[in-house]
């Protein structure tokens, strides 16, 4: 399995906070800095670096994906950027699995972002990916931490056609 993560501290603590015995190294190919978190079994990988430097050199060709939270984290201008290097790393074909919260984003402006369900299926079924939704509901606590009336919490699924 591998993982990207942005933040090197939290990378490394997924190994620390779970008690996995791993090794830490420098890769100096891709651009920024990237440090490369490894599981002592060779299972576990987590790439620690700035998203748009990773390089499907690096990851290999990517079939499943979880994301919890770049969508929603990164710039809403630099969202067709992230699906385009999605397709770059993409396998003929894939599942993702991507959280987003919906709200008036006028009230509040993130991060994290708000994830419109219009946007994500025009970046992705516009690359040729198939989106639907596998659930949905409201998140009053996390609407009030926010300052917001209402924030939806929309799971999407984004497989290849």
């Amino acid at each position: 399995m591998t993982g990207l993560e942005g933040v090197p501290y939290v990378a490394e603590a997924a190994f620390t906070e779970n008690n996995i015995p791993y090794t830490k190294k420098i890769v100096p190919d891709i651009a920024g800095g990237c440090v490369l978190f490894t599981s002592e079994d060779g299972r576990l990988r987590i790439f620690a670096c700035d998203l748009f430097s990773i390089t499907p050199e690096a990851l290999g060709e990517v079939e499943h994906v979880y994301d919890r939270g770049s969508f929603e984290a990164i710039d809403i201008d630099d969202r067709s950027k992230y699906v385009e290097l999605m397709f770059k790393l993409f396998g003929p074909t894939f599942r993702v699995v991507l959280n987003g919260y919906e709200y008036d984003g006028t009230v509040f402006d993130g991060p994290p972002r708000c994830v419109l369900r219009e946007q994500v299926r025009r970046l992705y079924e516009g690359s040729g990916a198939k989106v639907e939704i596998l659930e949905e509901h409201d998140a009053p606590e996390r609407a009030k931490k926010f300052g917001l009336e209402k924030m939806t919490k929309v799971i999407y699924l984004i497989t290849s056609e």
